[in-house]
């Protein structure tokens, strides 16, 4: 299996705005600036860190091959079989945050 290209976002350039009356009783100065430059450093919380790190690729294709297998995402298909259709994966899916959720749902 091929790795997933990594998404990357780039940072957008500082801006400024023309105020509007509302902002202009905020600032006098007649212009916004809405993303001026900052000595601030982004961190990562270590607590998402940690939850990141444990995400797995095979059990997200796993649970994409699972969807899958429901067949159509036809909002109009059948809702009452357990193995087909947006009912069947509707009750797979409650039933994996139950099983996940470990009782806290």
């Amino acid at each position: 299996m091929e790795p997933q290209p990594q998404l990357i976002i780039p940072t957008p350039p500082a801006s400024a705005v023309e105020a509007t009356p509302a902002l202009l009783i905020a600032n006098n100065a007649g212009v916004v600036i809405t993303d001026p430059v900052s000595d601030v450093v982004p961190t990562v919380d270590p607590a998402v860190e940690s939850l990141i790190t444990e995400v797995s690729q095979q059990q997200l294709m796993a649970y994409v091959r699972q969807l899958e297998g429901f067949g159509t995402r036809n909002a109009f298909s059948d809702t009452q079989s357990e193995t087909f259709g947006i009912g069947a994966a509707r009750r797979w899916i409650f039933n994996e945050f139950v099983r996940v959720g470990n009782g806290r749902l």
